[in-house]
């Protein structure tokens, strides 16, 4: 039985854990100690921090698999790289998965790449303030350039904020510089991307819901499909995943793009050489009729997964998901969901319980479950999304 490594237990696996059996693999999940739901559901269970791409190897080796996967956070994409280089597996190189997770050498490709994404300027110490200002303008986004989503960015207004950003991003970060970005006004918005063998398979643009976040960007919470504003905007999104795809020497992975409409043109934010989270591997195997953690799956064995793709079905679906928040820390006295469920919910689900902490939604890692539905259109899920969430009530205390 053929073997594939999973990094990470955390609830977002748990999917790509239960495809992997259904195709018939063994599964050996690397993680942290911890109550994660994906320890129960492997076959094996290496404790070894996802982080330490060496040890990650060392027990990819150790094991014998014949994959190595991961979807939804970007923590084990060098440990990934390095296994599958060390092995002779398939996946993305050592080279780009650290532009993937570091936002200044994501930049730096996309300018040599003829990326379209927002003016930037590197931020060695606080002195660099004024100059990054002065080129960029304000409102301007000091972002620190190893951390995951909304983590360490901060949307600054003048000078003494931008400082202020500067000292709070570096006390998070592991590196020793930020980034200072344009800040675009315009509507938010993804995709998400399939590459193997070096071709895009699938580029999905996507809207976003997003949620405001006090003194920093807006922080996504759903997605919906197709996104809004006809074939000429999906087409220039489309073009802009082809260049950043080369631009960053992406391969035999799943992409995740953050775009911003800006003046009718989409701008890369960033993006990440992993399937998106916040529903989207969900919506994306809902709009092509696809298993979308089984194509992830297909692409870390090496197996063509065109032909899986091309049986999906037709027509494209529309679909909308969001992530279940609780409005402030505390204690989970009560869930009220409703009764009967209508046709269009594909999905909703809870992973706490009464009697669970819960702290006051501020990232992805704090969502409590995910409702999904189908719909004609994009505005009809959107509006189903509404009349779901009206009637789930959750009582924290």
């Amino acid at each position: 039985m053929e073997k594939i490594m999973i990094l990470g237990a955390g609830p977002a696996q748990v999917p790509l854990i239960r495809e992997a059996r259904n195709m018939g693999l063994e599964t050996v999940v690397a993680t942290i100690p911890g109550d994660y739901p994906g320890i129960p559901e492997a076959d094996a269970v290496t404790y070894t921090d996802i982080t330490n791409a060496p040890a990650i190897a060392a027990e990819a080796a150790r094991y014998a698999v014949s994959g190595v996967a991961t979807c939804c956070f970007e923590l084990g994409l060098r440990a990934q790289a390095l296994a599958c280089e060390r092995l002779g597996l398939p996946g993305i190189s050592p080279a780009a998965a650290e532009i993937s997770v570091n936002k200044l050498a994501m930049k730096e490709a996309f300018d040599a790449g003829g990326v379209l994404t927002a003016p930037w300027r590197r931020l060695d110490s606080e002195d660099d303030v004024p100059a990054a200002a002065a080129a960029l303008g304000f409102p301007m986004v000091v972002k620190a350039v190893d951390l995951q989503g909304s983590r360490g960015v901060y949307v600054v207004r003048d000078t003494d904020q931008a400082r202020r950003a500067f000292r709070q991003a570096l006390a998070l970060s592991g590196e020793r510089c930020c980034l200072a970005e344009a800040f675009l006004t315009g509507s938010n918005c993804g995709a998400e991307a399939f590459v193997q063998g070096g071709k895009p398979l699938l580029v999905m643009p996507d809207g976003t819901l997003s949620a405001c976040q006090p003194g920093g960007p807006n922080v996504p919470i759903g997605h919906y499909v197709p996104l809004e504003g006809g074939e000429a905007v999906r087409a220039a999104v489309t073009e802009q995943v082809r260049r950043a795809i080369r631009a960053c020497g992406l391969d035999d992975c799943a992409v995740n793009f953050d775009f911003v409409l800006h003046d009718g043109r989409p701008y890369v934010i960033e993006l990440t050489a992993r399937a998106g989270a916040t529903c989207l591997p969900e919506l994306t195997g809902l709009h092509y009729g696809i298993n979308y953690y089984r194509m992830i799956l297909l692409a870390a064995l090496g197996r063509d997964a065109r032909e899986y793709l091309a049986g999906g079905g037709d027509p494209r679906r529309a679909c909308a998901a969001v992530m279940l928040r609780s409005p402030r820390d505390g204690t989970v006295r009560a869930i009220h969901l409703p009764e009967k469920l209508p046709a269009s919910v594909y999905q909703l689900s809870l992973i706490v319980k009464p009697g669970d902490r819960v702290r006051a939604f501020t990232q992805t890692a704090d969502r409590i479950g995910q409702a999904i539905v189908t719909g004609p259109d994009a505005d009809g899920c959107r509006r189903e999304l509404d009349r779901l969430l009206e009637q789930i009530k959750i009582e924290v205390e």
